[in-house]
């Protein structure tokens, strides 16, 4: 094989294999006999004209097949906010670790200026893991709380006013709260602190969590765009292989793969969710929401029971993969058009 025919074949990879199978030779070979003898490498033009054709082979769907294009669709979608979750859970493991229960509790305790009950490790199905934690200080101050944190090294935010409120006193009766919260930031790390006070009394409120870094959105989009552009072809790969299938067996992948996209919708959409809600929060200093968030267990929103999300997937994927299986097993690919050598 000369330098020039294994060029060639390598471009030839832009196309599907199936089609590969069928027409690369041809197309080889009448690409070396239409090249001079001292050609080395294919000219610019060919290089260009066997990707661009390769993909547009890659991405083509069976021509009066509106139920293929739905599935696309769908697959694209689907494959898209699973692609932004696996970007954001990469970017998440490049943030600050959490410290342990008595690592937060050695921060918190002196800033809360009390006894501080046992702290609680937050997930929620919209941001990063946090600790939180409460306690009880009379006499306690802002200004006193956030000297002492500063002592440690953290860098302090200055004392903001909270909307006032009220709550019960002695006596049952309803005394004037007054709220402050301050943030603190050290190590990649993020902790904010509420101070809720009343007669003397406050009930201080800490919260600690990692802050996102410059991986976040590149990773997250870059994911979301390979999910995107994978579901299309996948989905025009399995097209042809149903097409050439037997109609018992292409019905039954059919089943499959339309039960894992139903099975999917919910989870794709939590995704998105959180993918939207991370764009509205951009630059507020909050938790930092995280598109994968949307697996943990627990209720999304207000709606669903506590493993709906993650349940779903593992079942979407599950039918997903058997209709896969059942599709390749039923026989390859059908090429959308015979081999094109026009250029320009």
């Amino acid at each position: 094989m000369t330098r020039l025919e294994r060029s060639y074949r390598r471009l030839m990879l832009a196309y599907p294999a199936a089609y590969r199978r069928r027409h690369a030779s041809e197309i080889v070979t009448t690409l070396l006999e239409m090249s001079p003898p001292a050609r080395r490498r294919p000219p610019a033009g060919d290089a260009w004209h066997l990707i661009r054709a390769g993909l547009r082979q890659r991405f083509r769907l069976p021509a009066r097949r509106p139920l293929a294009w739905a599935g696309a669709l769908l697959v694209t979608l689907v494959l898209g906010a699973f692609g932004a979750a696996a970007g954001s859970w990469a970017a998440e493991q490049t943030y600050a670790a959490l410290p342990s229960a008595a690592g937060f509790a050695a921060v918190s305790g002196p800033v809360a200026g009390g006894h501080l009950d046992p702290p609680a490790r937050d997930r929620t199905p919209h941001a990063v893991t946090s600790w939180w934690g409460t306690a009880d200080a009379p006499g306690w101050t802002p200004s006193a709380a956030r000297a002492q944190l500063e002592r440690t090294g953290w860098a302090p935010t200055a004392v903001r006013a909270l909307p006032d409120g009220a709550a019960y006193g002695p006596g049952e009766r309803l005394s004037p709260v007054t709220r402050t919260a301050f943030d603190g930031t050290r190590d990649g790390l993020h902790v904010r602190v509420f101070g809720n006070t009343t007669a003397g009394h406050s009930l201080v409120e800490v919260i600690m969590w990692p802050e996102a870094n410059g991986s976040r959105w590149p990773l997250t989009a870059g994911g979301a765009l390979i999910g995107l552009l994978t579901g299309w072809p996948l989905a025009a790969s399995l097209a042809y292989r149903l097409r050439r299938a037997p109609a018992g067996r292409a019905r039954l992948a059919a089943g499959l793969i339309g039960s894992a996209l139903a099975a999917c919708a919910v989870p794709a959409l939590a995704c998105y969710a959180n993918l939207g809600l991370m764009v509205r929060t951009a630059g507020t200093g909050d938790l930092p929401t995280t598109v994968h968030s949307a697996f943990t267990a627990g209720p999304f929103e207000t709606w669903g029971w506590g493993w709906m999300v993650p349940q779903l997937t593992v079942a979407g994927l599950a039918l997903g993969l058997a209709g896969a299986a059942v599709a390749r097993r039923a026989g390859g690919e059908e090429p959308a058009a015979g081999p094109a050598l026009e250029r320009g």
